[in-house]
Protein backbone atom coordinates (compact mmCIF):
# COMPACT_ATOMS: atom_id res chain seq x y z
CA UNK A 1 0.00 0.00 0.00
CA UNK A 2 2.89 2.37 1.05
CA UNK A 3 4.50 1.43 -2.44
CA UNK A 4 1.26 2.83 -4.25
CA UNK A 5 0.67 5.97 -2.37
CA UNK A 6 4.25 7.01 -3.34
CA UNK A 7 3.79 6.12 -6.66
CA UNK A 8 0.93 8.18 -6.68
CA UNK A 9 2.16 10.99 -5.19
CA UNK A 10 5.36 10.96 -6.90
CA UNK A 11 3.67 10.91 -10.30
CA UNK A 12 1.51 14.27 -9.63
CA UNK A 13 5.09 16.29 -8.61
CA UNK A 14 5.62 17.51 -12.06
CA UNK A 15 1.82 18.70 -12.57
CA UNK A 16 1.93 20.55 -9.16
CA UNK A 17 5.13 22.12 -10.63
CA UNK A 18 3.80 22.95 -13.97
CA UNK A 19 0.54 24.19 -12.14
CA UNK A 20 2.62 26.75 -10.30
CA UNK A 21 4.97 27.48 -13.05
CA UNK A 22 1.83 28.03 -15.11
CA UNK A 23 0.86 30.55 -12.50
CA UNK A 24 3.53 32.48 -12.10
CA UNK A 25 4.30 32.85 -15.41
CA UNK A 26 1.24 33.97 -17.00
CA UNK A 27 0.72 36.36 -13.49
CA UNK A 28 4.38 37.99 -14.71
CA UNK A 29 3.19 38.52 -17.85
CA UNK A 30 -0.32 39.60 -17.55
CA UNK A 31 0.72 42.12 -14.45
CA UNK A 32 4.40 42.71 -14.62
CA UNK A 33 4.47 45.65 -12.35
CA UNK A 34 4.94 43.80 -9.15
CA UNK A 35 8.53 41.44 -10.15
CA UNK A 36 9.64 44.80 -12.04
CA UNK A 37 8.74 46.28 -8.68
CA UNK A 38 10.67 43.85 -6.28
CA UNK A 39 13.97 44.26 -9.17
CA UNK A 40 14.11 47.30 -8.16
CA UNK A 41 14.57 47.05 -4.85
CA UNK A 42 17.64 45.17 -5.51
CA UNK A 43 18.96 47.62 -7.09
CA UNK A 44 17.80 47.05 -10.93
CA UNK A 45 17.00 49.46 -13.50
CA UNK A 46 13.36 49.51 -14.92
CA UNK A 47 14.22 48.52 -18.36
CA UNK A 48 16.45 45.63 -17.16
CA UNK A 49 13.94 44.67 -14.52
CA UNK A 50 11.16 45.01 -17.24
CA UNK A 51 13.15 42.21 -19.26
CA UNK A 52 14.41 40.34 -16.45
CA UNK A 53 10.42 39.85 -15.61
CA UNK A 54 9.85 39.07 -19.38
CA UNK A 55 12.17 36.45 -20.04
CA UNK A 56 11.77 34.79 -16.62
CA UNK A 57 7.91 34.71 -17.33
CA UNK A 58 8.68 32.86 -20.87
CA UNK A 59 11.18 30.66 -19.10
CA UNK A 60 8.18 29.38 -16.94
CA UNK A 61 5.77 28.91 -19.17
CA UNK A 62 8.01 27.03 -21.22
CA UNK A 63 9.11 24.76 -18.13
CA UNK A 64 5.85 24.36 -16.88
CA UNK A 65 4.51 22.82 -20.36
CA UNK A 66 7.41 20.54 -20.76
CA UNK A 67 6.72 19.10 -17.04
CA UNK A 68 3.07 18.46 -18.30
CA UNK A 69 4.88 16.35 -21.60
CA UNK A 70 5.52 12.99 -20.30
CA UNK A 71 8.63 12.45 -22.55
CA UNK A 72 10.51 15.58 -20.63
CA UNK A 73 8.93 15.50 -17.17
CA UNK A 74 12.22 14.20 -15.68
CA UNK A 75 14.59 16.86 -17.34
CA UNK A 76 12.43 19.57 -16.59
CA UNK A 77 11.56 18.89 -12.93
CA UNK A 78 15.68 19.20 -12.48
CA UNK A 79 15.29 22.76 -14.15
CA UNK A 80 12.72 23.61 -12.11
CA UNK A 81 14.80 22.85 -8.98
CA UNK A 82 17.32 25.69 -10.55
CA UNK A 83 15.16 28.12 -10.99
CA UNK A 84 13.37 27.35 -7.69
CA UNK A 85 16.99 27.79 -6.20
CA UNK A 86 17.63 31.20 -8.14
CA UNK A 87 14.37 32.44 -6.87
CA UNK A 88 15.09 31.65 -2.89
CA UNK A 89 18.16 33.59 -3.65
CA UNK A 90 16.35 36.24 -5.29
CA UNK A 91 13.58 35.95 -1.79
CA UNK A 92 16.26 36.13 0.16
CA UNK A 93 18.15 38.96 -1.38
CA UNK A 94 15.05 40.74 -0.80
CA UNK A 95 14.59 39.68 2.85
CA UNK A 96 17.77 41.26 3.09
CA UNK A 97 17.07 44.46 1.83
CA UNK A 98 14.06 44.51 4.87
CA UNK A 99 11.19 43.67 1.49
CA UNK A 100 7.58 42.53 2.56
CA UNK A 101 7.41 42.32 -0.62
CA UNK A 102 8.04 39.47 -3.59
CA UNK A 103 6.55 40.38 -6.56
CA UNK A 104 3.15 38.05 -5.94
CA UNK A 105 1.24 41.05 -5.14
CA UNK A 106 -2.29 39.35 -5.85
CA UNK A 107 -0.90 36.46 -3.01
CA UNK A 108 0.57 39.31 -0.80
CA UNK A 109 -2.68 40.62 0.83
CA UNK A 110 -3.59 36.94 1.81
CA UNK A 111 -1.05 36.30 3.71
CA UNK A 112 0.02 40.15 4.89
CA UNK A 113 -1.33 39.53 8.20
CA UNK A 114 -0.25 36.08 8.90
CA UNK A 115 3.60 35.97 7.67
CA UNK A 116 6.03 37.85 5.94
CA UNK A 117 5.53 37.03 1.98
CA UNK A 118 9.07 36.57 1.81
CA UNK A 119 9.76 34.76 4.45
CA UNK A 120 6.74 32.32 2.88
CA UNK A 121 8.39 32.26 -0.12
CA UNK A 122 11.37 30.57 0.55
CA UNK A 123 10.45 28.16 2.90
CA UNK A 124 7.75 26.96 0.24
CA UNK A 125 10.78 26.99 -2.27
CA UNK A 126 12.71 24.89 0.24
CA UNK A 127 9.38 22.48 0.39
CA UNK A 128 8.93 22.07 -3.29
CA UNK A 129 12.93 21.93 -3.90
CA UNK A 130 13.00 18.63 -1.16
CA UNK A 131 9.82 17.47 -2.93
CA UNK A 132 11.23 17.32 -6.54
CA UNK A 133 14.57 15.71 -5.33
CA UNK A 134 12.70 12.86 -3.91
CA UNK A 135 10.58 12.76 -7.02
CA UNK A 136 14.04 12.73 -8.78
CA UNK A 137 15.73 10.07 -6.75
CA UNK A 138 12.69 7.96 -7.48
CA UNK A 139 12.63 7.99 -10.69
CA UNK A 140 16.40 7.86 -10.70
CA UNK A 141 19.38 8.55 -12.81
CA UNK A 142 16.60 9.79 -15.50
CA UNK A 143 15.31 7.20 -16.16
CA UNK A 144 11.37 6.85 -14.96
CA UNK A 145 11.33 3.98 -13.16
CA UNK A 146 8.06 4.78 -11.30
CA UNK A 147 6.57 1.58 -12.14
CA UNK A 148 8.86 -0.13 -9.93
CA UNK A 149 8.16 1.82 -6.67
Amino acid sequence: MRKLNQLHLARCVPYCLAVLFILSGLYKALDPADAISALMKLGARVGIAREITFGVAVAELYIAINLLRAKHQIGFARVAVYMLCIFTVFLLALLSKGARSCGCGALEPLMAGIVNPVVFGVFRNLLLIAVTEWYLWRCGRGLMRLDSL
